[in-house]
């Protein structure tokens, strides 16, 4: 694509190119975008064998097949004709005709058909894209009419956020490869978690689970260590031992290609009995030598990946792809890169003269921290709330939209009004707008996520503007420290004012990634806490700093 001096081309690394690269007869007969991905549709594949009608890409990457199926629940000969059927089939040896089934990212519906063809009576089918699951549809009777059938209801929500508000029990829970690494892989931090993997989401599993329930897990191999650390985790908040979690899980690997490895990550409400256990060993014997059980009590094949289980993910820390992800160098970088400038930032205008020469050179330190607590304070805030309020919201991109539209729409009201503030009351006006802002955000800190889960059953819309109520108050606050510090810088120092606002807004940039990093490294609380301290530290610069206010007459 050429316009003007730019040139627009394909990522040639995406998996979607290398694909119709591969196969020139392939039809690329779709692309739609909507606010959080691009979908491309692929037909004409060379892989009859599988019975894919056609193949439905995520950003171009993540891939989920649309089956052809003729809609018989009776043919199960049709599951030996579908990817990754006889490895997501295993929990449904387990609890045989279940009741109710939950598929968290359904996509082109195949875990609806293994969940149909198993006995299903109900089949919940919940996906974040509502692109996909038009697309599907209007496959018809070619897709068995799938997202169609009398006993499958549809949820277009986020998986996570459905479970929370959700009352039913399941007898099977099935998340297969539900994700798209597009946005960790790019460095977009803020939009890629999506809480589906953490402590407390395992425990919610566990809990709308029937007494003989399951939960099925379809990763990646590498997924195996995190998916145990979690899920023991879970349990042990339920108070179960490490060895007694142990007797929940199974594990099962299949060699899906030369290289390419899947695991089936089983977690049952109750212990497996041993006769459960030799079930799942003699239907995976039965399976091939593809596939071989990693872990299943009373059949324990040792590894060494179930002994190096790292520090699992939480609602606090919920960067559970971060760590599969080649995201660690490029935060690094980041915060590398963000480090120079902002040193360079605050210290070049200085040393070239920038400030001009003032009274006091206590003054200009007082104020240079003042400006630097200020825009890290900002960051420190305005991060972890997008995260925060993205399992509330339900999408990364409406936590961000409604989380900035709340703080810049406050923050601007209350920039605005600061200024009818007479200029002899500036420095209290600050000292007091730290403060508020200091004490609301300990409020979050304490009181905010138990508010958030009360809420959590209300209407998406309801939700969305108890979200703006919750923000604008800090926003309002928050808008009022930087136009009253350019208020007392220019009444009265000599300080630079271009200077100190390099040094605000250099340091938001900063914040930003330290606020990030620590939300990963430590959590999104410690965040928050920051940030009280930062306007903590503002409060005590400006209200050492000696100031005089020039006659007004």
């Amino acid at each position: 694509m050429q316009n003007g001096s730019m040139t627009i081309q394909n990522a040639t690394d995406k998996a979607l190119f290398q694909e119709l690269h591969r196969n020139p007869e392939l039809r690329h007969v779709l692309t739609k975008w909507n606010s959080f991905s691009r979908i491309d549709v692929v037909e004409g594949l060379p892989y009859p064998y599988l019975n894919q009608l056609a193949q439905i890409r995520i950003d171009a990457g993540a891939e989920t097949d649309v089956t052809r199926w003729d809609g018989d629940t009776t043919n199960i000969s049709i599951l030996s004709n579908m990817s990754c059927s006889m490895l997501c089939y295993v929990p449904y040896y387990l609890v045989t005709k279940p009741e109710n089934v939950l598929i968290i990212g359904s996509g082109g519906g195949n875990d609806v058909i293994y969940a149909l063809i198993a006995g299903s009576s109900r089949v919940t089918a919940v996906e974040i894209n509502p692109i996909i699951v038009n697309l599907v549809r209007g496959y018809g009777s070619r897709a068995g009419d799938v997202y169609q059938r009398d006993h499958v209801e549809v949820v277009v929500d986020d998986g996570r956020n459905f479970v929370s508000r959700s009352n039913e029990k399941f007898d099977v829970e099935f998340l297969t490869l539900v994700d798209t690494l597009a946005a960790i892989y790019a460095g977009g931090y803020a939009l890629s978690e999506n809480y589906l993997y953490t402590v407390e989401a395992f425990q919610q599993y566990l809990d709308h689970l029937t007494d003989r329930g399951i939960l099925a897990v379809v990763r990646f191999t590498v997924d195996i260590p995190e998916l145990l650390s979690i899920a023991i985790t879970a349990m042990q908040y339920q108070g179960l031992s490490y060895a007694e979690a142990l007797r929940h899980i199974a594990i099962v690997i299949w060699q899906k290609a030369p290289g390419v490895f899947l695991s089936l990550f089983m977690v049952k409400k109750s212990p497996f009995s041993y006769s459960q256990a030799q079930l799942v060993s003699s239907q995976i014997g039965a399976m091939g030598s593809r596939y071989t059980i990693l872990y299943l009590p009373y059949f324990h094949v040792q590894d060494s990946s179930l002994s190096s289980a790292p520090r699992p993910a939480t609602d606090d820390r919920p960067y559970y792809f971060y760590f599969l992800a080649p995201g660690n160098a490029s935060l690094l970088s980041l915060l590398e890169f963000a480090t120079v400038v902002s040193a360079a930032c605050f210290i070049v205008p200085f040393l070239r003269g920038r400030t001009r020469s003032c009274s006091s050179n206590r003054s200009v330190v007082l104020f240079a921290i003042y400006f630097t607590a200020i825009g890290m304070g900002f960051m420190f805030l305005e991060i972890p709330l997008i995260q925060e309020f993205i399992l509330f919201l339900g999408y990364p991109t409406r936590a961000l939209t409604v989380v900035l539209f709340s703080l810049l729409l406050s923050g601007g009201l209350g920039s605005f009004l600061s200024g009818s503030v007479r200029p002899q009351r500036q420095t209290r006006k600050a000292i007091i707008s730290c403060s508020i802002i200091a004490v609301i955000a300990s409020s979050y800190y304490l009181l905010l996520r138990p508010v958030l889960a009360a809420l959590l059953p209300q209407e998406a819309t309801v939700r969305m503007v108890a979200a703006i109520f919750l923000i604008m108050p800090l926003g309002f606050f928050m808008g009022i420290p930087f136009p009253t510090g350019i208020a007392l810088v220019s009444s009265n120092s000599e300080v630079s004012i271009p200077w100190l606002w390099v040094i605000n807004g250099s340091m938001s940039v900063m914040g930003s990634v330290l606020a990030t990093a620590i939300g990963i490294f430590q959590g999104l609380s410690y965040a928050i806490i920051m940030s009280v301290v930062f306007y903590a530290l503002a409060l005590v610069c400006v209200a050492r700093v000696r100031v005089t206010v020039p006659d007004q007459n």
